[in-house]
């Protein structure tokens, strides 16, 4: 899926990374006429170890912004089992999706493709130095050849393991100081239900776990790093973690590590703005990143609409704004339950409190997914 592209060639737009948030906007921008080059460094489409939850918050936004099809053949999901031990809390939550990603990311790029964005895969981009008030130079390396292009805006979208703002100061990562890492993988199983996203609380962090079609169940673990160190290693505490909640799960492939999750940045400087994961992460106790991604490439690609292909100062205020009114205030919940898997005797003791008064829990659910 890939296409040539002419070197020193100018774009209304240069998105770095393919992933939700950069194939969204890339696919709203070019609807409505704007020139888009998206880069993606790996070969496309590639493999990610990821859950693949959509809450109905995400599907809702992808329907209306005309890409629902991307959805088709995903497992619906409408519960969520948390499991502290011998304790159990289960709640309905808004109807939600899990799907894999490389069918996902692949077919919203497919759909950026459709609308007129120029995609190039294997790309490995650079972003240069500021020369110029009017526009930011990208260096992309792609099949053994150098080309330069120039837009006046660039949109990071590489994750929280992109490189793309690696050497922008105002763009460094201020992690918090108790990140958890974040690990993930595949396994063959047919024991964990579907539809039910399950939590495996423990000692030294949790487990999520969500069957995609038939037998494929993705693992994602948040784990401590302390516990890391004393429990031998992260795929045994993991499976350690797992067992103590009554779950015996074989692993046949390698667990994947995206390195300290709970992480900020500033998301805009001279002719950059960050968008998705770029801008920082929470852990996603049920699996709300995605939302994150979708929800900050449909509020930047509208803001971007109405301003025009110019960076300005007053876009990046906009653009600040618009990401902690849209994205970072919504992601309070995640930090409330992430605290709460460091306390065990509380956590206890709201499941409790969720089994008496069932209506506390169902609205929390609500809350984040709906």
């Amino acid at each position: 899926m890939t296409s040539d592209f002419n070197c020193h060639e100018t774009w209304d737009a240069v998105i770095i990374g393919a992933g939700p948030a950069g194939s969204i906007t890339a696919a709203l921008l070019a609807e409505r006429g704007w020139n888009v080059l998206l880069l993606e460094r790996k070969a496309w489409p590639r493999e990610k170890a990821c859950g693949g939850c959509l809450n109905a918050v995400a599907i809702r936004l992808l329907r209306a912004s005309g890409l629902g099809s991307a959805l088709e053949g995903a497992t619906p999901i409408h519960r969520l089992e948390v499991r502290l031990g011998n304790r159990h809390l289960s709640v309905s939550t808004p109807p939600g999706l899990a799907i894999d990603r490389k069918t996902f990311d692949g077919r919203l790029v497919e759909q950026a493709i459709s609308r007129g964005a120029f995609f190039v895969d294997r790309a490995k981009a650079t972003l240069l130095p500021r020369r110029s008030r009017s526009f930011r130079e990208v260096s992309i390396e792609h099949d053994n050849r150098i080309a330069i292009v120039h837009a006046p805006l660039v949109l990071a979208c590489d994750g929280i393991q992109g490189s793309s703002l690696r050497d922008e100061a105002w763009a460094k990562w201020q992690t918090a100081e108790n990140a958890a890492i974040g690990l993930s993988t595949t396994v063959t199983d047919d024991s964990i239900p579907a539809g039910t996203i399950t939590m495996c609380v423990g000692s030294g962090g949790y487990v999520g776990l969500v069957r995609q079609g038939e037998t494929t169940v993705h693992v994602g673990a948040a784990l401590h790093l302390e516990s890391c160190i004393s429990g031998g290693s992260p795929a045994l505490l993991t499976q350690r973690i797992l067992i103590e909640n009554g779950i015996s799960l074989q692993f046949n492939k390698k667990l994947t590590g995206i390195g300290p999750m709970t992480r900020q940045r500033e998301v805009a400087g001279e002719g950059i703005l960050a968008v998705g994961d770029a801008c920082g992460y929470v852990e996603p106790f049920t699996g709300e990143g995605i939302a994150w991604a979708i929800r900050g490439a449909c509020s930047l690609a509208h803001l971007l609409t109405q301003s025009g292909p110019a960076w300005t100062e007053d876009l990046a205020l906009a653009w600040k704004t618009a990401y902690a009114n849209e994205v970072a205030r919504r992601q309070g919940w995640c930090k409330m339950l992430q605290a709460l898997t460091r306390m065990p005797t509380a956590a206890a003791a709201c499941m409790q409190l969720g089994k008496w008064f069932p209506s506390i829990p169902q609205r929390v659910a609500e809350r984040i997914g709906g």
